[in-house]
């Protein structure tokens, strides 16, 4: 009887583990990962509707038991890419525009609307960088990025953490009908406002402002605590593929040991905006597997959302995370295999 009881409580963090993969549907309305994934379609749960006391250890020792192939982090968001819309703001507040986004620069401190739960972390005002990203904070952690941090997920500087819609060195753009501006503003009202730091028509500087522009909003949502990064119009005549010249877009926690980011390994099947995949590491080497591209032949279509959701229930939140959640498909699968073998 008490191994039944065991049982039964490993199976429940095994399915709770497959449901953070995608691998499972969540019966209470947790929003997965989205991931494309082949599920070996069989089954080896016995009658009691429970995989084997052997079978979910095992699973549990590839989950937990392989070394250096997997690093923990503590962000308990889920991610999921959509098509949406995007719209530009109406009258925001505007914090840059035109060439003074040239030089780079980090906003005062500006007041959120609401409080921002942020990993855990309750935020009262963000700074907002016109190299692509803001960072929050609060009274006791009250510090801003450098002016010329370009990627704040692997930035050692001890903010609160950091959301990067697309982090580099950025400038005005002067492609004949761009009119750069940095702005923010509040939309909807208590107790569903969203906070909007919209970034009109910038480019990178080591591409060149004469060829490209690009367009995001990086959005907190009131009470679900939701984050989005919303893409709009984006061109460029660019083709380079340096992955220096890419990228940073994601999220960063108190250090840059914790994050939640997203790449383009530019072969299938994250090899699109619509289909990117979780970044490896928090870019402090820029390379494919930590930025995401941007050139001739890869931009978001306008209305692209990224969107991080954060995992309501304490019993999710008590589980270990990791930086990928596609690189653990191959261990469900090994997971799979093993149960072949009749324990």
């Amino acid at each position: 009887m008490k191994q039944f009881y065991l049982t039964k409580k490993i199976n429940e963090i095994v399915s709770t583990i497959l449901i953070l993969l995608g691998l499972k549907e969540e019966s209470v309305g947790l929003t997965t990962t989205t991931t494309t994934s082949s599920v070996i379609p069989f089954d080896t749960r016995n009658r009691f509707g429970l995989y084997s006391f052997k079978a979910a250890l095992v699973f549990l020792f590839f989950v937990f038991g392989i070394g250096n192939n997997i690093v923990a982090q503590t962000m308990p968001y889920t991610f999921t890419q959509a098509s949406g819309t995007y719209t530009a703001l109406a009258s925001p507040t505007v914090f840059q525009s035109l060439t003074a986004v040239a030089t780079d620069g980090v906003s005062t401190a500006v007041t959120l609307p609401f409080t921002f739960n942020y990993n855990g972390v309750s935020c009262d005002r963000v700074y907002i960088s016109n190299n692509g990203f803001i960072v929050l904070a609060n009274a006791t952690t009250n510090v801003a990025p450098t002016s010329t941090t370009y990627n704040p997920i692997s930035s050692a500087t001890a903010y609160v953490g950091a959301i990067a819609g697309f982090a580099n060195n950025l400038i005005n753009s002067t492609v004949s009908g761009a009119s750069t501006e940095i702005s923010y503003t509040t939309l909807g009202s208590s107790p569903n406002r969203t906070f909007v730091v919209q970034y009109k028509d910038l480019a990178r500087s080591n591409i060149g402002a004469t060829v490209e522009r690009i367009n995001f909003q990086i959005t907190l949502a009131e009470t679900t605590n939701a984050i989005s990064i919303v893409y709009g119009t984006a061109s460029t005549t660019s083709t380079t593929t340096t992955a220096g010249s890419m990228g940073y877009v994601g999220l960063r926690g108190a250090s840059n040991t914790v994050f939640n980011n997203r790449c383009m390994t530019r072969t299938a099947p994250y090899n699109t905006w619509a289909t990117s995949g979780g970044g490896s590491d928090n870019g402090a080497t820029a390379s494919v597997s930590n930025t995401v591209a941007w050139n001739s032949s890869f931009a978001p279509t306008s209305g692209l959302t990224y969107t991080w959701t954060p995992v309501q229930s304490s019993f999710y939140q008590s589980l270990p995370y990791v930086r990928n959640f596609e690189l653990l498909i191959p261990i469900y699968l090994q997971f799979k295999i093993v149960l072949l073998l009749e324990f």
